[in-house]
């Protein structure tokens, strides 16, 4: 069988893994992780490898396993869902060369299931899968989805000595937080503000070479052009109830939780809150479907890439762009269909819409035969819209690809897409 032959980069980057302990590989979305990984398993004579990725990546990795690897080593790839049941399985069973943690910000909650079968209960490593490998290299392209606080878990169970305190032990969680985490007094208590000491992470993250991170323009010489916002018009069937819900108790509460917690508090809010946050999505369908199909009639080599997050928004924008072929991406498309639905759409003409859920489409898929995303809802947290979009950057390809956020001016809508973008500032001032 013939081996594809990896980037310069991937094989500096794979040696650089190899010589270390642990790692973490934050390189941006679609720079090409899962070669490097590969690679540091073949230097380093691997006999096991574990890989634990999103339960839609595996596939990913089955292929990239085969294009690339050297070695004969065996290994076993997992969805993070599955990590606790590995974990029983082979506990004191095997001993493992090389343990991969594939979009590993989703470790980032000390008290998930998932976190503590990689991590430990305690996020120590004792006790989870990290106690059991040589080697340990993370890999994800949004390493902070919110604030600095969600790197501890993984620190203080790969790199505990990155984050030693006056005592010379780790620093506990909240010893972390108040040291990295900048917070203000607000008349609901103290809210998180963003970060601070970035200079002082920069450097136990960067400097000491635990984190490597190569950039689109780096690695490519390109890169997709930055988000810009598209205004649309709130159909007339959903101003009323719009107006009666932002006036309501759930609608003031979203205003509140802004203030309070950032989009990350939204998530906690109750159903009528919830209920403001679908009706925006549902407000925009008939003026930004309007204004996409013209953009699609007058071009006709233009696809289009469209995010949403509740499902009654996506199926409605299906229908409403269903004489493009749309092609949808939701939770209830298994892995294998979104397989077969993506080769559809790249090799396709009449599928010229993608319908993708952010949270099901936002990882392992390429759909690089686009050039445009269009975000008709947004992610509370802002690292997953960047997932998302990166999924049409192609390195092959030298045409730009375009972002554009829908939002509808002068509502709450608008204030969360903000704080979002916020949200992502607060990584670039550290991985850059």
């Amino acid at each position: 069988m013939t081996r594809k032959t990896l980037f310069k980069y991937q094989v500096e980057d794979g040696a650089h893994v190899a010589k270390r302990n642990s790692t973490l590989v934050a390189h941006e979305p679609r720079v090409g992780k899962s070669g490097i990984s590969i690679h540091a398993a073949d230097l380093i004579g691997a006999k096991l490898v574990v890989i634990v990725s999103p339960p839609n990546v595996k596939a990913n990795w089955v292929e990239a396993i085969r294009d690339f690897r050297q070695g004969s080593w065996t290994a076993i790839v997992v969805g993070d869902n599955y990590a606790a049941k590995l974990l029983k399985k082979i506990k004191g069973k095997y001993r493992i060369c090389l343990l991969v943690g594939d979009e590993s910000h989703r470790f980032k909650n000390r008290d998930s299931q998932r976190t503590k079968a990689v991590f430990g209960d305690e996020c120590t490593g004792w006790g989870g899968l990290v106690e059991m490998a040589d080697k340990v290299v993370l890999m994800t392209g949004t390493p902070l989805p919110n604030s600095p606080e969600e790197l501890w878990s993984m620190l203080r169970a790969v790199a505990p000595e990155l984050i030693l305190n006056e005592r010379d032990r780790p620093m506990s969680y909240s010893q972390f937080s108040n040291k990295f985490v900048k917070t203000q007094r607000t008349p609901f208590g103290f809210k998180k503000v963003g970060g601070k000491n970035y200079k002082q992470l920069r450097a136990l993250l960067m400097d000491s070479g635990f984190c490597i991170r190569r950039t689109r323009k780096e690695v490519f010489g390109r890169d997709l052009q930055p988000p810009t916002t598209l205004f649309v018009k709130a159909a007339k069937d959903y101003s009323k109830e719009m107006a009666f819900l932002e006036a309501s108790p759930g609608g003031k509460a979203i205003i509140e939780a802004l203030n309070r917690g950032g989009v990350k508090a939204l998530g906690k809010l109750d159903e009528q809150s919830s209920k403001l946050r679908k009706i925006y999505g549902l407000a925009k369908v008939a003026d930004l479907s309007s204004i996409l199909s013209d953009e699609l009639d007058d071009n006709p080599n233009m696809k289009i890439v469209l995010g949403f997050w509740h499902t009654d928004v996506g199926h409605a924008y299906m229908q409403a762009l269903r004489r493009f072929h749309p092609l949808l991406f939701d939770g209830s498309v298994s892995p294998a269909e979104k397989v077969r639905r993506n080769q559809q759409f790249l090799d396709l003409k009449k599928h010229r819409v993608i319908c993708g859920q952010i949270a099901a489409a936002g990882v392992g898929l390429n759909f690089s035969s686009a050039r445009d995303v269009v975000f008709a809802e947004q992610s509370f947290v802002g690292v997953d819209n960047e997932q998302f979009a990166a999924r049409i950057f192609n390195p092959m390809v030298t045409e730009p690809g375009f972002v554009r956020f829908a939002v509808l001016p002068g509502s709450t809508d608008a204030h969360v897409g903000l704080e979002c973008s916020r949200k992502l500032a607060i990584g670039a001032k550290i991985f850059g």
